[in-house]
């Protein structure tokens, strides 16, 4: 008897999903079949057999024709199937979400978008897919849902707004045939407020989706515009102030017909502004701009000057002002001397409000003049009796004025001294050699003065270089000195010669000679002094004893100047003489006593 072969196969899971691929089986020995769901030769099939528990049979015949079986059980499991609730098409508004659910009693769960869980809540338009694991190991999916996210209406009440007192402002919820529903519990497309207040509206389309909008109304008061002045109100004429309403108004119209928001002012007024918004409020304010009065700064005299080169022109304004500036030269006084050409004003402030003012300018011109310029003849140095031309050079002048007094334009001269011309221009300027420049003259006159001493006539002055007396007319042969000492009576004079050769003869003294007359000079000690003198000269004389005469004092000529003073019974005299008011020249003090004369000589110089 032969054995039954010993048959197994290999290859088989216990379980498998609906979906799973084919696996290969191998038998042992080989070469048996296998039978059984879902068998496909040597393969098992999971899709061919379906869901459930099947038995597979391999069977094997040996060579013998012995015949023996190996069976082995599989379980097919079924795919899981999720549903998603809601499932189909699902529709939410924007900014809603909705949960999908794929049901409970899987091991795992995997969305589309990612997510894991039984559901998930989504609020983005799409479609939506989950994928489940049974606890078999098995996966499933579902089919898709849709999830549609209908737009909100558009609801745009406006940007916050401020209406005046006394307006309205109409309120548009828009989307024209949709319902609406107000804060205000009215339902219309549009409502009128007149309040402050915010102000709601829901728009719901037919979807059933909600657009909301809400809005501030503010009900303004009047505006209150301040206008501001960019420095002081009340100021000096010339000056001007810049006068601000403020900035953010729609519209601004000023009293002086200006529509802008600053306005430059240089007069005197109230300036009022009345500024509008955007609402259309309104408002006004006002500003007072006072203009002080400039002080009066002229210059006197007005001008134009014209002045000589060398002369000054004083140029005032009033001293009433609080302080004074000049230009050029910045001098603080009310009055300035001018020398120099120029243009010249005078900017004065008032004591009283401080206002600042500049004069008109005052021309001042120089004219410059031409220095006369003295032309002599000759020579300006030569003996009395001769005589020197003297001329103004040429030049542009119109008037002459000697130091001598005359007018011409040329003089002749014979006296010693120094000639000076002043000259007057074309143009009225005055100039002149005199001040500094004058031409000096010398007339050399000997002049000699002869005076009787005792019996002698002397020559009081000089020296001389040379001498000639003259009696009656005649030289005195011999008589050449300083002196001549008379044998008769009758008249002499003596003729001289100074140094520069020029001659010249003095009076005629008439000269008595009287025979035995005694010289008192000889006999007493007479002093005069000081000789010569410019005032006051002193007579002293000591007799030694009791005598009688007279006193005198005479010019050349013999002319009494004072009256004779009678002398009874002196010893001696002592006499001061005034001669201040007496010419310059040479004087006779005649002493004459019972004993003689005696003759001093005084100069006045």
């Amino acid at each position: 008897m032969n054995e039954i072969p010993v048959v197994s196969f290999t290859g088989l899971s216990a379980a498998y999903c609906e979906d799973a691929s084919n696996v290969s089986l191998i038998g042992t020995p080989s070469g048996g079949t296998f039978a059984g769901p879902g068998i496909i030769g040597n393969s098992f099939s999971p899709v061919a057999a379906t869901s459930g528990l099947h038995t597979i049979v391999y069977t094997y015949t040996d060579g013998s024709g012995c015949t023996n079986t190996s069976v082995q059980q599989v379980t097919v499991n079924d795919l899981p199937l999720p549903v998603i609730t809601p499932s189909g098409a699902s529709e939410i508004c924007a900014g809603e979400n909705i949960t999908l659910d794929a049901g409970a009693g899987f091991a795992s769960y995997l969305w589309s978008n990612g997510a894991n869980g039984q559901s998930i809540t989504v609020s983005a338009a799409d479609d939506y897919s989950v994928t489940v694991t049974a606890s078999a190991g098995c996966v499933g999916t579902s089919a898709d849902v849709t999830v549609i996210v209908n737009s909100l209406p558009v609801v745009d009440l406006g940007s916050d707004t401020i209406v005046c007192i006394g307006s309205s402002v109409a309120l548009d919820a828009g989307n024209p045939g949709l319902d609406y529903s107000w804060s205000t519990l009215e339902i219309t497309q549009s409502v009128t407020v007149f309040t402050t207040g915010v102000y709601s509206v829901d728009v719901t389309d037919a979807s059933g989706c909600v657009g909301t909008d809400d809005i501030l109304v503010s009900v303004s008061t009047l505006l209150d515009p301040v206008v501001v002045a960019d420095g002081p109100v009340i100021f000096c004429d010339g000056d001007s102030v810049t006068l601000d309403a403020g900035a953010g108004y729609l519209d601004y119209s000023w009293s002086n017909g200006s529509n802008d928001q600053f306005i430059t002012v240089s007069t005197s007024g109230v300036f009022e502004v009345t500024v509008v918004d955007q609402f259309g409020c309104s408002g006004v304010d006002e500003e007072i701009v006072s203009i002080l009065q400039l002080p009066n700064a002229v210059i006197q005299p007005t001008g134009p000057i014209v002045i000589c080169s060398g002369d000054t022109i004083v140029l005032s304004a009033s001293n009433t002002f609080a302080s004074y500036e000049w230009s050029p030269g910045l001098q603080a006084t009310p009055s300035i001397e001018v020398s120099e050409a120029g243009t010249y004003t005078v900017t004065v402030v008032d004591p009283n409000n401080g206002c600042e003012a500049t004069s008109d300018a005052v021309l001042v011109t120089v004219n410059s003049s031409v220095p006369p310029t003295i032309v002599p003849s000759g020579a300006t140095e030569f003996c009395a009796g001769e005589s020197v031309s003297l001329s103004v050079a040429p030049g542009p002048y119109s008037s002459f004025l000697w130091s001598s007094g005359s007018t011409t334009p040329s003089i002749v001269v014979t006296q010693t001294g120094d000639y000076g011309v002043s000259v007057l221009d074309a143009n009225g300027c005055l100039d002149t050699t005199l001040l500094g420049n004058p031409l000096s003259i010398q007339v050399w006159d000997p002049n000699p003065q002869v005076a009787e001493q005792g019996d002698s006539l002397v020559v009081v002055n000089g020296p001389f270089v040379q001498y000639q007396w003259y009696f009656n007319g005649v030289p005195i042969p011999g008589a050449i000195a300083d002196f001549h000492i008379p044998t008769e009576s009758g008249n002499f004079y003596v003729e001289v010669w100074d140094e520069n050769d020029c001659q010249d003869g003095s009076s005629n003294i008439e000269y008595t000679f009287i025979s035995g007359i005694t010289d008192l000079g000889s006999l007493y000690d007479i002093k005069v002094y000081p000789n010569p003198t410019s005032n006051f000269f002193t007579l002293e004389v000591d007799f030694g004893k009791r005598i009688s005469g007279t006193i005198s004092l005479m010019d050349i000529t013999g002319r009494q100047i004072i009256t004779p003073e009678n002398l009874s019974d002196v010893s001696s005299i002592r006499r001061t003489f005034n001669v201040e008011h007496l010419a310059k020249g040479v004087y006779q003090l005649r002493l004459v006593t019972q004993e003689g004369v005696a003759v001093k000589s005084v100069i006045r110089n």
